[in-house]
């Protein structure tokens, strides 16, 4: 039996600043409104983003939000989905418009849970989003392009900007199909199927640029980690990545770099340049996994010393896109420890160190020790954790609620699961009710002050058909009966594959 633990234990609750203000986008406001509630809601993201000072967010509510020019945020606002990418598009509207989706230019912006498409970059790069040193997370970026010996499809990422937790696919560029990165960090994503089809780097580019007609070269190389690179392709070299900074702990397989150029073709799935690569495996890509100077402690046929291995590294499916490691692997335990993983996720959520030594790639093999649920801080975010079981297996999953500082807030208590595509909710009598993610519609277990709560059974099943299963618990503190996503909630989470 598994038996799975989601504890709210001394948790701190993100509580918004008292002079922050929340300003709101619907597509059926107006942008003559105010924007300061959703009867009062602007219409689209620009105007709600200019009347938003430093701190405050702009909350932008289901639907597609079709651009005629780029929403530009200057300033260190937060520009948020209410319910997460899936339900929330910006489509940049390319070839009818020549805009990019987002361009942020304020090393405290923040871009959290949208589906960034259809955006064109005319001038330096980027075509779904332009970054200078803030945050992009939870987004899928998809089917982005930029102007010719222009680079960054997907996101042109610098000067220390982030992108987190985000889907890169299907975007394409002169160099850098899925995301340039200039001295930024690119961490826990999944990035595929995107075309650099004249340079280098088919789905990152990570260091200096040197396509086009601006010379960045006095820019940092960047950092990329934690990310699966599956599927993309180059014109010449670098087909997965072409490196002039440092990767560590990627899964880059599946990728591909043509020939046309004198001594290219080569590193089909990472082109390295006196750079970092480290603890990462490189397999099954085409015209050569690994070209130019030797990673360390990493998997890819040829290699040798440092720590590498040349071994298959046994994925559980590569074919279906599910590079997570077999309980077989040679790349279990087989890394290198670094000091960020201390309190770092994998790219499933799960402890970037579950036992004792790292593991090779991008996911760490919930085998052994490494089935305990840990913290997670989304409720419609997708860092979840957790762990991997068999069909026959029981799961048994318990909750416990430590609030600490917070005993006697009066509050909504909420154990919310989702199965497949089905969302339920944990009614008050402790039966799991299915609902269609309108917020209406869902209920809470409980109302009322909050207490030590032991650890008690919520679901126990035996049999549970193959799938990804995830869990939540939360309380937040208006007690309305409204799951209240943009306000202050405290939050543990899981995720449970079932192979």
């Amino acid at each position: 039996m598994k038996r799975i633990l989601i504890a709210l234990v001394g948790m701190a609750m993100v509580m918004p600043s008292v002079f922050a203000t929340t300003w709101y986008v619907s597509p059926n406001g107006n942008d003559d409104n105010s924007g300061a509630t959703w009867e009062l809601a602007k219409q689209t993201i620009q105007a709600g983003v200019n009347v938003a000072d430093e701190g405050d967010t702009v909350l932008v509510t289901n639907g597609t939000y079709v651009l005629t020019e780029q929403v530009t945020v200057d300033s260190g606002i937060t520009v948020k989905s209410v319910n997460g990418a899936s339900l929330t598009v910006v489509n940049g509207n390319y070839p009818v418009t020549t805009n990019r989706c987002f361009s942020l230019n304020d090393a405290t912006a923040i871009l959290d849970g949208f589906i960034v498409k259809g955006g064109y970059g005319s001038d330096l790069g980027g075509g779904g989003v332009l970054n200078y040193g803030g945050t992009v997370e939870n987004c899928t970026i998809s089917g982005n392009t930029v102007r010719t010996n222009q680079s960054g499809g997907g996101v042109f990422n610098i000067e220390g900007g982030t992108v987190q937790n985000c889907t890169i696919s299907t975007n394409s560029a002169s160099g850098g199909g899925g995301v340039d990165n200039e001295g930024g960090t690119v961490e826990n994503c999944t990035i595929s199927g995107n075309l650099a089809d004249k340079g280098m780097g088919g789905g990152v580019y990570n260091g200096g640029v040197f396509l086009g007609e601006v010379t960045m070269a006095n820019w940092h190389a960047g950092i990329v980690k934690n990310c699966t690179i599956s599927g993309n392709s180059a014109a010449i070299l670098g087909g997965g990545v072409w490196n002039i900074g440092t990767v560590q702990n990627c899964t880059i397989s599946g990728n591909s770099a043509s020939l046309g150029v004198e001594n290219a073709g080569g590193g089909g799935g990472v082109d390295n340049h006196g750079a970092i690569v480290q603890n990462c495996i490189v397999y099954y890509n085409q015209n050569d996994d690994f070209d130019g100077d030797a990673p360390c402690y990493s998997c890819a046929p040829g290699l040798s010393g440092n720590g590498n291995m040349t071994n298959d590294p046994q994925f559980v499916n590569s074919a279906g896109g599910d590079y997570r490691l077999q309980a077989s692997s040679p790349c279990i335990n087989a890394g290198i420890n670094q000091d960020w993983m201390k309190d770092a996720v994998d790219l499933d959520g799960a402890p970037r160190i579950c036992d004792g030594t790292v593991d090779m790639g991008a996911y760490e093999a919930l085998v052994g020790p490494c089935t305990r649920a840990y913290s997670g801080n989304n409720l419609a975010g997708n860092t979840l954790a957790g762990a991997m079981i068999n069909s026959t297996d029981q799961l048994t999953l318990t909750v416990e609620l430590k609030p600490a500082q917070y005993t006697g807030i009066k509050a909504d208590w909420w154990i919310i699961a989702l199965a497949g595509s089905q969302w339920y909710y944990l009614n008050s009598a402790i039966q799991w009710i299915p609902f269609d993610w309108n917020h209406v519609k869902c209920h809470p277990v409980y109302q009322g002050a909050l207490f030590y709560l032991p650890e008690i059974p919520v679901f126990s099943y035996k049999g549970l058909p193959a799938g990804h299963y995830q869990f939540w618990f939360a309380v937040d503190p208006h007690m309305d009966g409204i799951l209240n996503l943009d306000g202050p909630m405290l939050v543990d989470s899981a995720t449970v594959i079932v192979q």
